[in-house]
């Protein structure tokens, strides 16, 4: 009899492969709190900034997720362009009498699509790697730019037992979950980048299936993992 994959652990799928716009936007954990009193600024744009792999999307997924009849549109690099919520980047989407969009992956957009986004649109929230608010404000834009912190680590705690709730088959049976010693442990090897973390726990899950472990020894498989690894 063929065993289905993660089916011993009691999880439909590996928690941390690869996840969809709308799974995404669900299982962000972010206080946007201060987002939103920035996104509500009259010609305005919000850049939030930081490295890859730290963040900037899920925050922008979030912000998206509380404004839900705004477009929203990934900027792949050498890719087709994602389109999200509602409509395409060269449509208009009125919010509130004003104009607004988001934008993940600002960088990728060549300059003067750039420059055209910021005419177009009189609220903008935009995730980049690159600062551009020297280029915004000559076009008269006010600009913020918010940088992604680093989550502590209770809230990335949070966030990856959140991941595995989220394969969850049956919620009368167990299932392996993360300690704040786990987390304390990739935060030491990762520094705030999460989606090394997320590579890593997505090999420790792979090796349990592959070898059939048990859900209580996922914290030896992760530690496992890491001495391998690094």
């Amino acid at each position: 009899m063929v065993s289905l994959a993660y089916h011993h652990l009691n999880l439909s799928h590996n928690p941390f492969g690869e996840l969809d716009f709308y799974t995404h936007q669900v299982l962000t954990v972010v206080d946007i709190r201060p987002l939103i009193a920035l996104f509500e600024q009259p010609n305005h744009i919000l850049q939030i900034i930081g490295k890859h792999g730290r963040g900037k999307t899920s925050h922008l997924l979030a912000l998206a997720q509380y404004y839900p009849d705004i477009a929203y549109t990934q900027i792949h690099d050498n890719q087709p362009v994602t389109f999200y919520q509602k409509q395409s980047i060269y449509q208009n989407t009125v919010y509130q009498k004003n104009t607004a969009y988001f934008i993940d992956n600002l960088e990728n957009l060549a300059w003067y699509k750039r420059w055209a986004v910021y005419h177009r649109y009189q609220r903008l929230a935009v995730t980049t790697y690159r600062d551009f608010s020297k280029e915004m404000r000559l076009l008269g834009k006010k600009v913020t730019s918010y940088h992604v912190s680093q989550p502590d680590a209770q809230q990335l705690l949070t966030l990856f037992n959140k991941r595995i709730h989220h394969a969850q088959r049956n919620p009368n049976l167990p299932i392996p979950e993360l300690t704040l010693a786990d987390i304390k442990t990739l935060q030491n090897i990762f520094d705030d980048n999460i989606r090394s973390m997320e590579q890593v726990l997505y090999n420790t899950f792979q090796k349990m299936d592959k070898q059939k472990l048990e859900y209580k020894d996922l914290s030896n498989v992760l530690m496992n993992v890491l001495q391998n690894n690094h």
